[in-house]
């Protein structure tokens, strides 16, 4: 299973960003899309929500080509996903996608709970 090591300058990109701009393999569309029933649009929307968390840089296994970034959040379906991408150009190209696991589902709703409690 993927590792992944907090990054705050990740978070402050994220949340300071009002526009993402997507790259896709169609590859890597396809793969998403056939094996884990998700869109294009539906993980895209997962930066848009306002309701995801990137969780950090990949640390292992090592990408010897390009940095690998996750994000775990709220699709427009509702749905947590796990997302993994990378950032090519200034534009967000997704590795995979997928349903969120158990733990990170548990994860995102205790990161949003206390997102809620910060901002009262």
């Amino acid at each position: 299973m993927a590792q992944f090591k907090f990054l705050l300058w990740l978070v402050y990109w994220y949340d300071r960003t009002d526009f993402f701009e997507f790259e896709w393999d169609s590859y890597n569309r396809l793969k998403i899309l056939n094996k884990h029933e998700i869109s294009h649009y539906e993980v895209e929307s997962v930066f848009w929500s306002k309701k995801s968390f990137p969780l950090g840089i990949q640390i292992f296994p090592v990408s010897e080509v390009e940095d690998r970034f996750s994000i775990v959040g709220l699709s427009e379906k509702k749905r947590v996903l796990f997302i993994v991408f990378t950032i090519r150009y200034g534009k967000i190209r997704a590795i995979s996608g997928r349903r969120a696991s158990r733990n990170e589902r548990k994860f995102h709703e205790k990161l949003c709970s206390q997102t809620i409690k910060n901002v009262r």
